[in-house]
Parts: structure tokens; sequence; C-alpha cells
């Protein structure tokens, strides 16, 4: 068989509507009658790149609230236990 494929990979699409969907496409190379083949698979993975997206904006929030604080923060449980203390120096 020739070229290499690419066993994984992510690509964002364009629909007629304008609507972009985010695909995960898996390929396979194999041989089909003899010939040289590419078996390829996608999945729907635009409700995961949101989901990510919200994550990746939530947690750098976070990060700009915790360096304007100058002192430690203590994280308890739900029975008030120190679960963690972030000691922080701007």
């Amino acid at each position: 068989m020739g070229g290499q494929v690419p066993p994984r990979y992510e690509c964002r699409n364009i629909r007629k509507d304008g609507e972009i969907r985010w695909l995960e496409i898996h390929t396979t190379a194999m041989e089909f009658e003899g010939l040289p083949a590419i078996q390829l698979a996608c999945i729907d993975i635009t409700e995961r790149k949101h989901a990510e997206h919200a994550l990746k904006e939530s947690t750098e929030y976070l990060y700009q609230i915790i360096n304007r604080i100058g002192d430690s923060i203590f994280v308890m449980d739900r029975q008030l236990l120190l679960f963690r203390t972030l000691n922080i120096d701007l």
C-alpha cells in the first residue's frame, strides 16, 4: 500500500445552512478486492467541543479570580474537613 493514513483526526465542517459541526474521523488502510482502500467512520463531536470550550473558559475565569487574591484559599469537603490549601504568591 502507498501513503500513510492517520488513524484519527478531528475536522471542522460547515453545513450548507452555515452551521459549524465538528467531526472525529477514524480511518484504517486496508485492501478491498485486491485494491488499496480506506475504511472511514465519522462521529459528530460538536457537543463535546462546546463542552470543552465552556470548561476552558470557566477554568480561565477561576484562575483569574485566584490570581487576584492575595491570601490562601482553603478548600473544604461537605463535612467541612480541610481538603486542600492553596497558597497564592503574587
